[in-house]
């Protein structure tokens, strides 16, 4: 054999070695562990989808993460504006992962925010809510916000601050125009706070857990509804002729019924008040054993809601005065939460930190209501004292219709305090066995039942509604 035929046959031999390998990874199952081939394969698949599918696909992720996608191609670019969050009307931010806990740096959390804002191209926006971390007396980047806001329409503006660990001297809004709603959060921190409203937009306004707010400075011409709960400081309202509607809790709340001529420039043109008052800390506590000697001035008072902390069998009379100071009220409702127990604190250690005195029968006042039709109580448990309550305001407003019993309560358990109160959604009440180790034995049935045979002994004009 001559070298020529060797060389033919080295080559031939190579060519069915060659086509034998074709063969076999031709019919070689593929690897789903190889990451080349699979990427590969999905990413072609990805791109033959249909925008609609794959906008869905971005709105299950975080903003910030299908922002990143816009890198991946010129049709990737503008994908991610077209997420369900930029359609809903409705645009939250927060810094701290609510699932995870991890924090996002301020800068890029700041520059998440102003970017999604500039890219927002509807001309209206419903809710934006902003959780925010860092703020001093003057941050553009909030007053961007806020100005995003007012140019938007938006109706409910959230700014929560109540995530800041550092102390700063205050914030001092911009001049608001177009903005009907405005809540302001921030825990420990803001002492000074001025929101001023010359175009007469700003219609409802929230301020809490401010707990060291020193003073505060509201002109707003068609404010109509304020919700402050906090500390006690000066007379908040420069200028708000409008103020009918007023959420009170805390220090405030207990000024405003201990000390009512420090609050009659304005408390004489509420329509609608709710005032909340919760136990003190039993190391803060002031003594409210005193009724006070002057009365609220509501005159135009038509719907009064009172949210309270209070101890099984503890008078509810005192109450009686702010109707007795509420002559056109229509409706009354009383909310209450029974203290069960509280670690390292005896029963008459608990009566100390209640925020209302205790008045007898006698004491209580006597008067006629010409006006109140509707009473409502909630975290009705069936003891002595609530039913004194609503025997009392029956003598006292002879055009009342109706009562409004709600009986639907449990246990709950928080930290070191026990409280047999309203079940709300998303509640998880004591377990059973728990339920055995606190001193007072209720019962939602039980109160039901009570209730319906308390229903029994009054007139047929008066209607009841029991749940």
């Amino acid at each position: 054999m001559d070298g020529t035929s060797s060389v033919q046959l080295k080559q031939n031999s190579a060519s069915r070695h060659t086509r034998k390998r074709k063969h076999k990874q031709k019919h070689k199952a593929v690897d789903p562990l190889d990451d080349d081939r699979e990427d590969s394969r999905n990413n072609c698949m990805i791109e033959k989808l249909p925008d609609d599918i794959l906008i869905t696909i971005l709105s299950c992720m975080r903003i910030d993460e299908a922002m990143r996608t816009s890198v991946l191609s010129s049709r990737w670019r503008y994908l991610w504006r077209y997420m369900d969050i930029f359609t809903s009307h409705t645009l939250v931010f927060d810094y701290i992962d609510n699932e995870t806990g991890t924090k996002m740096k301020r800068k890029k959390f700041k520059n998440l925010v102003n970017y999604v804002l500039n890219s927002y191209r509807d001309p209206f926006l419903d809710t934006l809510i902003i959780g925010y971390n860092k703020l001093g007396a003057r941050s553009r980047d909030v007053d961007n916000w806020i100005v995003f806001a007012m140019n938007k329409e938006v109706e409910d503006f959230q700014l929560d601050l109540s995530n800041l660990n550092w102390a700063h001297c205050g914030y001092k809004f911009p001049k608001i125009e177009k903005l009907l709603s405005l809540l302001h959060e921030a825990s420990k921190t803001t002492k000074n706070l001025q929101v001023v409203d010359s175009f007469g937009y700003l219609e409802a306004l929230e301020i809490s857990h401010c707990n060291n707010l020193q003073s505060m400075e509201i002109s707003a011409l068609n404010l109509f509804y304020f919700k402050y709960k906090g500390m006690k400081i000066g007379l908040p309202f420069k200028n708000t002729p409008k103020l009918s509607e007023l959420a009170l809790g805390g220090d405030f709340c207990e000024s405003f019924i201990y000390e009512p001529n420090e609050h009659s420039s304005y408390s004489v043109q509420l329509v609608d008040l709710v005032l909340n008052l919760q136990a003190n800390n039993v190391f803060y506590f002031r003594d409210r054993t005193i009724v006070p000697p002057d009365s609220a001035q509501l005159h135009n008072l038509e719907r009064l809601e009172l949210i309270i902390e209070s101890q099984v069998g503890e008078s509810l009379l005192f109450f009686t005065s702010l109707i007795k100071a509420s002559p056109h009220l229509q409706e009354f409702k009383i909310k209450i939460e029974y203290l069960v127990t509280v670690a390292n604190r005896t029963d008459v250690q608990i009566r100390k930190m209640l925020s209302f005195p205790e008045v007898s029968s006698v004491e209580a006042s006597r008067f006629n209501h010409e006006n109140l039709k509707v009473v409502e109580m909630a975290g009705y448990c069936g003891c002595a004292s609530e039913e004194i309550l609503l025997v009392q305001l029956s003598k006292i407003a002879t055009s009342l219709e109706m009562f409004v019993i709600d009986t639907r309560c449990d246990y709950f358990r928080e930290c070191e305090v026990v409280t047999y109160r309203l079940r709300e959604e998303g509640d998880m009440p004591m377990k059973k066995k728990q339920k055995k180790t606190t001193t007072t034995r209720l019962r939602a049935k039980t109160a039901k039942k009570h209730a319906e045979k308390f229903a029994s002994t009054f007139p047929s004009q008066i209607k009841f509604v029991i749940t």
